[in-house]
This record gives C-alpha cells, sequence and structure tokens, in this order.
C-alpha cells in the first residue's frame, strides 16, 4: 500500500491525514473515509507526497464537496493548480513525488 489514511477529530471539525501518495488504488478507500467524516471536514495534506491525475481529481471532488485542503507541499500545490487549469494529466507519469 502506498497509501495511510488517519482519520480522527480535532476540536470543531473532522480531520483526514493522507501519509504517502494518492494513486488510483487508493481513491475508494480516500472516497469512503472522506464520505464517512462529517463536514467541516479538513484534509491535510503535509505527508502527502504525491498523487495520481485522478488522485488530484479526488481531492478536488472532495473539495468541492466542502472539505478544506491543507498544508500541501509545494509539489501538491503544483499538482491541484495544474487540475484548475486543465492540466490534470499531469504528476501521472514516471514517479516524480516531490
Amino acid at each position: 500500500m502506498t497509501l495511510l489514511i488517519v482519520s480522527r477529530s480535532a476540536e470543531s471539525e473532522s480531520v483526514i491525514e493522507l501519509h504517502g501518495r494518492l494513486s488510483d488504488a487508493e481513491i475508494g478507500e480516500f472516497r469512503g473515509a472522506c464520505a464517512s467524516r462529517p463536514l467541516p471536514l479538513r484534509i491535510d495534506l503535509s505527508n502527502l507526497s504525491g498523487a495520481t491525475s485522478e488522485g488530484v481529481v479526488a481531492l478536488r471532488e472532495a473539495q468541492a464537496r466542502g472539505a478544506r485542503l491543507t498544508a500541501a507541499s509545494p509539489y501538491v500545490e503544483l499538482l491541484l493548480r495544474a487540475a484548475d487549469r486543465g492540466g490534470g494529466r499531469q504528476g501521472q507519469g514516471s514517479g516524480a513525488s516531490g
């Protein structure tokens, strides 16, 4: 497994921490974790090393449903910005994991 998902409650919000790389194999588990937590939901990306294009889509979907994405590395920020510009296929390549 390339991703560890940690769910917890913190003060007045639910928190999901992602540790590792969000690849296609873990997207279902990530979506399930998000669906099982009430809003407000914060997704802590401080330990996320990268994501496939479908992983970025899943992050954006969670954000569209009201989750707040926080503490992303510059590399993950770049992946998210590329998806905003319609370049969502970037980051899928040969294993760059910032």
